[in-house]
């Protein structure tokens, strides 16, 4: 394979990562606040791991949620 000298210092590389981390971070927090309220459908994996008092799951697109069970659970 043909190579090319790397010649991007590492600063600009790490402001680079940081700049595309910060705008993903943006992008999927307006989708998720989007999601709030909505009801999906959910795979019940169990008790989330920072309480018991909450389950973790994930949607039919992969999508971990965090929710607060009800007696509507299904057994």
């Amino acid at each position: 394979a043909w190579e090319v000298d790397d010649d991007v210092p590492e600063e600009v590389k790490g402001a680079r990562v940081n700049e595309i981390s910060k705008l993903q971070h943006e992008i999927a927090l307006g989708v998720n606040r989007r999601l709030i309220g909505t009801t999906e459908r959910t795979l019940v994996e169990g008790p989330s791991r920072k309480t018991d008092e909450k389950y973790a799951g994930r949607t039919d697109t992969n999508k971990v949620v965090i929710f607060t069970p009800s007696s509507e659970l299904p057994g």
